[in-house]
């Protein structure tokens, strides 16, 4: 009787801690989705900007050594850095008075 309880337990004890580990992975993986979503919007973003500099160059070349690509790319790059520093409250910066 005492081995079947004994045994009963630690089934029950691995059933939990497998249980954490899922957990674990869950959030992990969930966080890594989130940041994935991230990483698409913001490349979102930078095509969008592009478009706007590709009717710029088209109108007065853009000087060298930009391109609409790496025009955008720095500009959303800038704007991203700015939101998280504001974001993080790492400077003074303030976005508004």
């Amino acid at each position: 009787m005492a081995a079947a309880l004994e045994e009963i337990t630690t089934a029950a004890a691995d059933s939990s801690q497998r249980a954490d580990e899922t957990g674990k992975l869950v959030a992990t993986t969930r966080d890594d989705a989130e940041k994935s979503g991230e990483v698409v919007s913001s490349a979102i973003a930078a095509m969008r900007l592009q478009g706007f500099f590709v009717e710029a160059n088209r109108r007065s070349k853009l000087p060298a050594p930009w391109t609409p690509k790496t025009a955008a790319s720095a500009l959303n790059a800038t704007i991203i850095g700015l939101i998280e520093e504001w974001a993080l409250e790492r400077s003074e910066l303030q976005l508004a008075p």
